[in-house]
């Protein structure tokens, strides 16, 4: 039994392998930057499934194109057979989840023994991370060069209706041309063609048009394609030349660089993703070995089925047909693309998202928006609108309107959190609620390629307004992303985000982001959502604390005496409190003291802590008191900081202090000492096996004080504050009354365009120093920097020749616009018989410069470059004739025939750099140029009767 089942392991594997490999291949050349495949998420509801023999089960699909099961509706994981027969799975002895022969039955036709049988086996398996490991390998494709689909403007776009021998088209061209293109497409209850959907996207930015060819007869049976890794990859193929006769392919490159940013294929009949079996292909996007056709390559494509469902014959959604494209535009999948692999199985932006769950809304029929991440990041319909002031603020509906997407970053650079409004509007008709969606962006989300939510932490995921907790790790402490409780206020009337509340604005890290969000307020007849943002951030903001606010007990010194109490923070617990004051302490005092007093220390280290604050009060007994500081504290969070008591304890069998017993925050919410001069008497409390913290707590507030905060708000460079010589970072504090500096710092080859302080523009100021005096409250300034070019222009003054320039391995143009700081590299080329005679910059000659080349390096100013060329006397050159240099243009080698022999061959670029020299003695030589790049060079030939320079193209073979 055990060989069998073991090859009954490996089948699936390889049956599961093959299918995952086309889908999500096909993603990588889609232009997804690390390079790994990208497809659809299963259909997400039970669908009815007829196996082989006749009998129908009730099923729920799991999983992607690259890792995918399926589920009985009561949660028994089952796999399908290569022959379609659903089998229960069970984990075999090494944790591999296998076949355990025996059919799938639905729930109401189960019989005794079935039902036995099935309570010996745990419900919900998965695939041990081995056979995880197995399937996504196949999944790492190269890297795709070529560039992704534009974004904007009118475009266009092929799609190649493909059809098998076995399952012929039953929908036509014309249905196909309606369902892409028709603008207000209501056939079958749609809410809208494909170009509907994009135009409603992207505010009227992207208008799409898709020329529909085909159906097209492929050579073998859908199973060829559909049952091997390589099937669907070969149908693409098959599709291109077929339908080649038809398309211009030149016309599907949108931005002019030679590729075809991607085509796509609609297969006949049904999709596996939506249940069509075994044999069928699930929709994915991947590439293609790449085809040269009308002057232009072809490699991307995506692809879905010609019907919907798994029976009838109703055409195809959009949903899955935009999700597709989605990845051509250059948009990553959002939602869990490895199944319960990393964790469980994570929502990621579920129903909210096009690119998630939200392909399937209405079935398909009305595929939600895409989120704001991709719209205002990705595909850049939108801008994101940094808010960090205080103020109130309306966001519209992010549906009709484009500009109402809000920043709020946190003290982590690169994550932040952005806020949209959704409502029930055009295909946003069936998300899952209404209102305001805050989504917690992580800074690595750039780099995250396909695998932005594949577990914790999610790196781009939806606020869950009614969950009760901060996400921890496993999948539902991420709370019900799929239902009305996720937008604020939403379902659970949630009217505030901030960092004490849960779920809370905390950074990943734990930081606090101190940018609240109060009051959010839904309007339901204007659609829109208020709120407060930083309106309280002046009054209280937190306790600091180490303890649990318990009081389990209670410590006093036995003969009576002074001793003092500390919790102890360093500074890297006090990240989120510079330019915060300690108001007042709070204790919990158990028997009375003799006396107390609340104390202050600061320093760099227990050894040189100073007191700051010694303020004794009238304690209560058997409860919290509430010390208010005479003077208000700033904490200085560059130092430690100690906050506790004094007390005098009587002795006899009083106990003074309280603590908690839950909280453990050994050297820190736990310090005394009973010596209270000496600094090396403070001690622990588990010194003496005693648990605990200390029932203290210090309340923070921010008074007179400016919080200083900077940015880059566009193109490409660094901004840096200094106030009395020290530098200031972005979310410091300064007290009111000072001055402070902002420079900035272009990138080479920008400059500065714009200051703007809170939001105004600083009129007619681009200088790199911006300083503002007297600070009397919050301050946030912007820089944009902007590229700066400058024209080059070049031509020859007198003679015979050339005259070439280049920037980089470019060549450009006379009166181009070259960007600063870029170094110009110009190349004389003297016709045979002529020399350079002088050169000029600007009108002025270059005295006694008459090389072949000149450089200007870091171009700052508009320059104008001239050479002229002279008759040589005495060259040393030979005829032309008498040298035969072929073939020209050149790609594999250089052969050279003279009637002298030949001493040394050169190969010069057009920057007058050799880039490759070899010997010869004879009549004849030969060059190999096979791993050059294509351009323009100089071949200087040297022979016995002196140098011939001959300038020739090569253009490296494929």
């Amino acid at each position: 039994m055990f060989n069998v089942t073991k090859i009954r392991s490996l089948l699936f594997l390889s049956v599961l392998i093959r299918q995952l490999v086309i889908s999500m291949i096909a993603g990588v050349l889609f232009l997804i930057p690390n390079a790994s495949v990208i497809g659809v998420p299963a259909y997400p509801h039970p669908i009815e499934y007829t196996q082989p023999d006749g009998t129908t089960i009730t099923i729920l699909l799991k999983g992607d194109e690259r890792i995918n099961w399926a589920e009985t509706l009561d949660g028994f994981s089952i796999l399908i057979t290569q022959e379609g027969y659903y089998e229960y799975a069970v984990h075999d002895e090494y944790g591999d989840m296998v076949f355990s022969g025996r059919r799938v039955s639905d729930i109401g036709m189960r019989g005794k023994e079935e039902k036995q049988w099935l309570e010996s086996i745990p419900k919900e398996l998965f695939f041990s991370d081995r056979q995880v490991e197995m399937m996504l390998e196949v999944w790492k494709i190269r890297k795709q060069e070529s560039s992704r689909f534009p974004s904007t403007g009118e475009r266009t776009l092929i799609a190649i209706l493909m059809q098998t021998p076995d399952i012929p088209f039953t929908k036509t061209q014309a249905d196909f041309d309606a369902l892409l293109n028709q603008v207000g497409y209501t056939f079958g209850g749609a809410t809208g063609s494909l170009k509907d959907y994009y135009l409603e996207n992207s505010y009227g930015l992207f208008d799409l048009t898709v020329d529909v060819v085909g159906p097209y007869t492929a050579q073998h049976n859908m199973s060829f394609y559909g049952s091997t890794w390589a099937g669907a990859r070969q149908l693409a193929t098959e599709a291109v030349h077929l339908a080649n006769p038809d398309v211009d392919y030149s016309d599907y490159d949108n931005n002019g660089d030679g590729w075809v940013e991607g085509i796509y294929m609609i297969f006949a009949g049904y999709g596996e993703e939506a249940g069509g079996g075994p044999n069928t292909i699930w929709s994915h996007a991947w590439s293609i070995d790449p085809v040269q056709l009308d002057g232009v390559w072809i490699s991307r494509y995506a692809c879905s089925p010609e019907l919907r469902g798994n029976s009838g014959n109703n055409i195809t959604r959009i949903g899955v047909i935009g999700h597709e494209f989605g990845h051509i535009l250059g948009a990553p999948d959002f939602y869990d693309t490895d199944g319960s692999g990393s964790g469980g199985s994570y929502t990621g932006t579920g129903s909210w998202d096009m690119m998630a769950g939200g392909t399937w809304n209405n079935g398909g029929a009305t595929p939600a928006h895409h989120n704001a991440y991709t719209k205002t990041h990705i595909y850049q319909w939108a801008p994101q609108v940094i808010i960090n002031q205080p103020g109130s603020f309306t966001l519209n509906n992010s549906v009709e309107y484009y500009d109402s997407f809000y920043r709020i970053n946190t003290n982590t650079p690169g994550e932040y959190y952005l806020l949209e409004n959704r409502h029930h509007i055009g295909f946003d008709a069936n998300i899952p609620g209404e209102g305001m969606i805050i989504y917690h962006v992580h800074k690595e989300v750039p780099a995250s390629g396909n695998s932005v939510n594949v577990g914790h932490p999610q790196k781009m995921y939806p606020v869950c307004a009614g969950s009760n907790t901060d996400p921890f790790g496993p999948p539902w402490t991420y709370g019900q992303i799929n239902t009305p409780q996720t937008p604020f206020p939403g379902s659970t009337n949630q009217t505030s985000f901030t960092d004490t509340s849960l779920p809370s604005s905390l950074s990943w890290a734990g930081d606090e982001t101190s940018k609240p969000l109060t009051n959010i307020t839904r309007n339901a007849a204007d659609q829109t959502v208020s709120f407060d943002f930083m309106a309280d951030v002046e009054v209280i903001t937190d306790w600091m604390h180490w303890d649990d606010g318990r009081h389990e007990g209670s410590v006093g010194m036995g003969s009576g005496g002074v001793y003092q109490i500390a919790h102890r923070f360093e500074p890297s617990d006090m990240l989120s409190f510079s330019g915060f004051l300690i108001s007042s302490i709070r204790l919990h005092i158990g028997n009375l003291p003799t006396s107390a007093a609340v104390k202050v220390w600061q320093g760099p280290s227990q050894d040189s802590l100073q007191e700051v604050v010694h303020q004794e009060f009238t304690p209560s007994p058997n409860g919290w008191v509430e010390v208010q500081l005479n003077e208000p504290y700033l904490i200085n969070p560059n130092l430690e900081l100690w906050f506790g008591a004094e007390y005098h304890d009587p002795g006899a069998g009083v106990f003074t202090a309280s603590r908690d017993i839950i909280t453990d925050h050994d050297g820190k919410g736990n310090m005394i000492r009973m010596n209270i001069t000496d600094h090396e008497a403070w001690l622990p409390l588990t010194t003496w096996n005693i648990s605990g913290d200390w029932n203290i707590q210090a309340r923070l507030i921010l008074g007179n004080l400016s919080i200083i905060t900077f940015d880059v708000a566009g193109g490409e460079g660094e901004i840096y504050a200094y106030s009395d010589d020290e530098e200031v970072d972005s979310g410091d504090v300064l007290p009111f009354g000072h001055d402070i500096a902002f420079h900035a710092i272009p990138a080479t080859g920008f400059g500065i365009t714009q200051w703007t302080i809170d939001g105004e523009v600083v009129p007619d100021h681009t200088e790199d120093i911006l300083e503002v005096h007297d600070l009397s409250g919050h301050v946030y300034v912007t820089v944009t920097f902007e590229e700066i070019y400058h024209i080059v222009d070049f031509f020859v003054e007198e003679g015979p020749g050339e005259l070439i320039a280049t920037v980089g391995n470019t060549q450009v143009q006379p009166g181009d616009d070259i960007q600063e700081g870029s170094d110009v590299f110009f190349t004389a080329m003297p016709h045979p018989g002529n020399r350079v005679q002088y050169w000029k910059l600007n009108g002025e000659v270059l005295d006694g410069y008459t090389e072949d080349t000149y450089s200007v390096m870091f171009l700052d100013e508009d320059i104008t470059v001239s050479v002229a060329f002279e008759e040589a006397l005495n060259t040393g050159e030979v005829d032309p004739s008498s040298i035969a240099v072929f073939p020209n243009p050149a790609s594999d080698h250089i052969f050279i025939e003279a009637g002298a022999q030949i001493s040394v061959i050169r190969l010069i670029d057009i920057r007058g750099q050799t880039v490759k020299e070899s010997a010869a003695d004879a009549n004849r030589a030969e060059m190999s140029v096979s791993n050059m790049t294509e351009g323009l060079y100089i071949l200087q030939i040297h022979t016995e009767n002196g140098v011939l320079n001959k300038r020739i193209h090569i253009i490296p073979a494929f």
